[in-house]
């Protein structure tokens, strides 16, 4: 069998308060993932993988998650 290399993206609108927001950075950071939209009550945030995304949804979904979009995986043979 071939080995693959396999990615998908993901967009993650995570709500936030005031006391949460640096803790949802700080997970962020750890996650290497890259906030790509700041409002006053939410963090959207961009990962890729598939393992990472649910861990890191895993993480942060105590504090409510508004939306999630994802692409599906997309693949190519090393």
């Amino acid at each position: 069998t071939a080995k693959i290399v396999k990615r998908g993206l993901s967009l993650v609108k995570v709500k936030v308060t005031p006391k949460t927001r640096s803790e949802v950075i700080e997970i962020t950071n750890v996650f290497r993932a890259k906030i790509v939209d700041i409002s006053p009550n939410t963090l959207t945030i961009e990962l890729t993988g598939h393992n990472q995304v649910n861990a890191f949804i895993d993480l942060v979904e105590r504090n409510g998650i508004e939306e999630i979009a994802r692409t599906g995986m997309t693949a190519l043979e090393r």
